[in-house]
């Protein structure tokens, strides 16, 4: 891979996983990274995104609310 683009860590699955995309022999590359180098080029300042679980919990109670007015 001749330059790297961005990295997405996905952390949805049963298993946290990554993967870097880039430009290898003037096409578009996408590869499966281990963690902790997804991490050092986080480090390093390249675009990283993060898919997480989302909350399908509520998101406010009754004792969250307050009355206004």
């Amino acid at each position: 891979m001749r330059r790297i683009s961005w990295v997405r860590i996905d952390l949805t699955g049963p298993e946290p996983r990554a993967e870097v995309a880039g430009v290898g022999q003037h096409r578009p590359v996408t590869r499966t990274i281990p963690l902790n180098v997804a991490n050092e080029l986080a480090a390093a300042g390249i675009p990283t995104y993060v898919r997480r679980p989302v909350d399908t919990g509520p998101t406010t109670s009754a004792s969250d609310l307050v009355e206004v007015g």
